[in-house]
């Protein structure tokens, strides 16, 4: 897999950070009291009694050391760090970072570390190809989701979640992912078939378009740099030019054990994790001397500022950016705290332009962010999505918030809002730092490593912050902008207009001279000022299901309260709220106007404008989003328990006091308009946005995108008119999950939702819900793409039972789409080189009786359909003539008991999700209890069985999205 670009990370997230998009901020930890800071740069020093671990990753830093961590470095060069952590119990999750990527490769090499991370799973010394694989899988690995790999510019990093944490599982896994770093094959006839997967990859992750944009923005933002002439993926020339001996030589120099960090975190003692990282990987030598250090050249000035791609499928899109040299230096505090300033003066301009963006301007979106790159530069970028046609008005837009910023430093309020939210992150960060999981943990450690940061424990961040804080005042934002804002800005345009892509030098020049935008006043406002529903409702009953510790609540005004509380997340409470029917409660082939769902809450609601809202959320977790689903227009949160009655009347009243705006609605309709035609430049675009039906019966309720007639001719009116009547009727349900009260959230609820007046209801008509699969006229459904020529989509899609109708053969199947899916990647991609991610699924909807769907598909070249087709109908085929083996069988099935156990021991989304949708049909509350038994139960027998009644030559049909100018004959399995 390829990771390009820089990461863009979240504002005090997990352990330490860089700033970022719309929310940005800042990376390390000390505990203890600290000295206020006077200016943004001024160091502060730990105070006495500080933790004084020390570890190689702090080398040259001032920011002290998370004890929490247990590091070393072997005598053959490797540095490790390990911890325990209990979330998911019983749990291990392995990091692997190679100091190899895109960077390291010559010209002529481009392409080969990620080539090569794809190799390292095709066999070592002792392991044959493929088998590595499945030693994870019989521990409960899944392949993609628990074991994986990146390769970025500056490393590759390797990834395997273990759902077992007793010794002897760890020890072997972590002995195939040691030989993978130490004696990978590289066997000439595998690498054949993997230059073609490789292709596949690229092919199906960047269409002609985004290649020619990516080329663009490298040759813009990355002038003078390495990075600015490295493409991960490489090209066919480069792949072909990798034989076995010279990607083995390539493999030799830079997987060298000097060069690696393993990272280990999970449910077991720190020292049986750190010893068998000491077993594996000491023996580990290096061949030669160590390679010479890549140049990675300088960050310059381009000639040419400003590159317009132009092109049918664009999305009409202005991408600026400011570039700075990057300090390759270690991470000090004092550059955490120019972080935090950061963070805010980036906060305050997202707020600023999502101001200008509800003005109903020509700016239908804008967003600042802040990059960092080892190795490669800084870079403030702010992205826009002009109005059609409006780009010049739009960077004015734009340029007149910077200038003004640039000019004047912000109000203090607005200075405020920033270090609140600041606060709030870095408080949640302490209180939530027990309950990051593993794989969160290892991850955020590498990534600290990749850009060149360092891990310290969350307080750290905490009483920097509070020590600091002060320091971070209007006139230090306005300098730290200033300085942000010093280099000459670049723009790449996309566009399909060939007359904006020749104006688009003119328009930049143009666009910063803008004067600079006037200050909007800010009223001061309170939360009183939102009306309250009403008398607090009434409890009429209390019910308990006892195994699963879930507690049922009805008021009397019909309102439904279940909740669980569990210990997963401390001080957090996640919440879904379920409002009406939802889209099954519009007649067959009526979609309404449910995709406009971004209006709600866009303009507001109550007395509070939408940047009225997000200051009185600020330093609180009081946000929700709200969406609309199948069965109910949802709203959602995650908040603390000292939150949660007022999240819970926020929500209140967006759903009885929605505004509406001329501006969102816009926003919606230009946006959607401007971007519609990106759609077609790719198939698997093309079959998102409008496969969907065929899956349905034609059923347009189930479409992915509207015709853009209907988006261009979208109004206000029709808008307001069909949220208002979808918020004023049907059921509520609310559902909570997590570290809560139960008094206390019943009372909020009572006080809110519990306290509304009975609401109209109409049941959905059983006629609206039988919706099956049917073949399309002819048995396929042919759609078309404007991306690459040789470039195809396929789904094969197989109708099976619904949801409820018999639960064991539905379980059947799932396991039968994990043994078809493994079977496909080995003989299908592994073997045949055919595609790079091969698919099959089972999807079955609870609110569709007789629905259920069993989907294979592909992203191929054209000229390899046939060849899928066939290689589908011949696993089926010995699927139902001899059942899987029951080595297949038991991969499958471990895993997704594995997936399973660990949602339930530690997950509060997965029951949030359960209580929110399991607990009302007994079938339903049955098939939780013996979700693990039944399929433990599931023979060799059961899946030969399920799969000769259902997935059969004869009983699918196709869905294929060709290139616009093919016309192939559709073929079915």
């Amino acid at each position: 897999m390829i990771r390009t670009g820089a990461a863009f990370l979240a504002a005090l997230a997990l352990l330490g950070a860089s700033a970022t998009a719309r929310q940005s901020g800042s990376g390390p930890q000390a505990s203890g009291p600290v000295a206020p800071a006077a200016s943004p740069v001024a160091t502060i020093q730990a105070a006495p009694g500080a933790p004084a671990a020390t570890s190689w990753q702090h080398a040259g830093s001032d920011i002290p050391a998370d004890p929490a961590w247990r590091t070393g470095t072997l005598p053959n060069g490797l540095r490790y760090a390990v911890r325990r952590n209990a979330r998911p119990p019983g749990s291990i999750s392995v990091r692997i970072r190679i100091d190899a990527g895109g960077l390291m490769e010559e010209e002529a090499e481009q392409g080969w570390a990620h080539l090569l991370e794809h190799m390292t799973f095709r066999g070592t010394a002792t392991v044959p190809d493929g088998e590595g694989i499945r030693i994870w899988q019989r521990l409960g690995a899944r392949f993609g989701a628990d074991t994986n790999a990146f390769t970025s510019l500056r490393s590759t990093s390797y990834v395997l979640d273990l759902p077992r944490a007793d010794a002897e599982s760890y020890a072997q896994a972590l002995r195939v992912m040691a030989e993978m770093m130490q004696s990978a094959r590289i066997d000439a006839k595998l690498l054949a078939t993997e230059r073609q997967v490789v292709a596949a990859e690229g092919a199906q992750r960047r269409s002609p378009l985004a290649r020619e944009l990516q080329d663009a923005s490298r040759a813009l933002f990355l002038a003078g740099t390495r990075a600015g002439k490295r493409d991960i993926i490489g090209s066919p020339e480069t792949l072909a030019n990798a034989t076995a001996d010279r990607l083995r030589a390539f493999y030799k120099r830079w997987y060298r054990p000097e060069r690696a960090v393993v990272v280990v975190v999970g449910d077991a003692d720190p020292a049986l994790l750190e010893t068998e990282v000491q077993r594996a990987f000491s023996g580990w030598t290096a061949d030669g001397k160590p390679p010479v250090e890549p140049d990675y050249g300088p960050s310059t000035t381009p000639a040419k500022p400003v590159l317009a791609v132009t092109d049918p499928q664009a999305a009409n899109t202005d991408s600026l950016g400011w570039v700075a040299r990057h300090d390759d230096a270690p991470v000090t505090i004092a550059e955490v705290q120019r972080q935090l300033v950061e963070s805010v003066a980036l906060g305050i301009v997202n707020r600023r332009f999502a101001a200008a963006e509800e003005s109903g301007g020509a700016l239908v979106d804008a967003s600042a962010g802040l990059s960092r790159g080892r190795h490669v530069g800084d870079q403030l970028t702010v992205s826009l999505l002009p109005r059609p046609g409006q780009n010049r008005a739009a960077l004015d837009q734009v340029f007149a918030i910077l200038n003004a910023l640039r000019a004047t430093p912000p109000t203090e309020a607005e200075v405020e809002q920033g270090r609140a939210g600041l606060r709030r992150s870095a408080v949640d960060r302490v209180t939530l730092r027990t309950s990051v999981t593993s794989g969160g943990l290892a991850n955020q450690f590498v990534a600290d490593v990749d850009r060149g940061d360092v891990t310290a424990d969350p307080r750290f961040y905490l009483e920097t912050l509070k020590a600091f804080e002060r320091a971070i005042t209007p006139d230090a934002v306005n300098k730290v902008l200033v300085e942000l804002l010093a280099p000459p800005p670049r723009l790449l345009r996309a566009t399909t207009d060939p007359a904006l892509a020749a104006s688009a030098a003119a328009d930049l020049a143009a666009a910063r001279q803008a004067a600079a935008a006037k200050d909007v006043a800010v009223r001061a406002m309170s939360l009183s000022e939102l009306p309250s529903p009403g008398v607090p409702g009434t409890v009429i009953s209390r019910s308990r299901i006892d195994d699963l510790d879930i507690d049922r609540v009805r008021f009397a005004n019909g309102v439904t309260l279940d909740f669980k509380k569990t210990g997963f997340e401390r001080n957090t409470v996640r919440v879904s709220v379920r409002v009406g029917r939802g889209l099954l409660a519009q007649a067959p082939n009526d979609p309404g106007l449910f995709w406009t769902s971004g209006a709600l809450g866009a303009a507001g609601f109550g007395p509070f404008t939408r940047e009225e809202l997000a200051r009185l959320a600020a330093g609180r977790r009081v946000s929700f989003s709200i969406g609309s689903g199948l069965d109910g227009i949802g709203l959602a949160t995650a908040t603390s328990r000292g939150d949660l009655a007022d999240t819970l009347r926020l929500m209140t009243g967006a759903l009885t006091q929605m505004r509406y705006a001329e501006g969102p609605v816009a926003r919606i309709r230009d946006g959607n308009a401007a971007t519609y035609a990106s759609l077609y430049s790719q198939p698997g675009s093309v079959l998102s946005a409008f496969g969907a039906p065929y899956l349905y019966g034609g059923d347009t309720r189930f479409r992915g995108v509207p015709p853009l007639a209907e988006i261009e001719r979208l109004k206000l009116a029709d808008v307001t008119r069909f949220w208002t009547g979808q918020l004023a009727q049907g059921p509520i349900r609310v559902s909570a999950v997590g570290d809560l009260d139960a008094d206390a959230l019943i009372a909020a609820v009572a006080r809110t939702f519990g306290a509304l007046p009975p609401r109209p209801d109409q049941p959905v008509d059983p006629a609206y819900t039988a919706v099956r699969p049917t073949p399309p006229p002819g048995g396929a459904a042919i759609l078309h793409h404007r991306g690459a020529p040789d470039q195809a989509s396929v789904a094969r899609v197989f109708p099976v039972l619904g949801y409820r109708q018999e639960v064991q053969v539905g379980r059947a199947l799932g396991l039968a789409a994990a043994i078809v899916q493994d079977r496909l990647t080995s003989e299908f991609r592994e073997t045949e080189a055919g595609t790079y991610a091969p698919s099959a699924s089972v999807s079955q909807i609870r609110d569709l009786p007789a629905y259920g769907t069993f989907v294979a598909g592909a992203q191929l070249k054209v000229d390899r359909i046939a060849d899928f087709d066939r290689a589908l109908a011949r696993i089926l085929a010995d699927l139902a003539a001899n059942g899987p083996d029951a080595d297949a069988l038991e991969r499958a099935r471990t895993t997704a008991i594995a997936t399973i156990e660990r949602a339930r021991a530690s997950d509060n989304g997965y029951w949030l999700g359960l209580v929110a949708n399991s607990i009302d049909d007994p079938r339903d509350l049955e098939a939780v209890r013996t979700a693990i038994p039944g399929r433990k139960a599931l023979t060799v027998a059961d899946i030969r069985a399920a799969v000769t009644r259902y997935l059969t030559p004869g009983k699918s049909f196709a869905i294929n999205v060709l290139p616009a100018a093919a016309q192939i004959a559709p073929a079915r399995p």
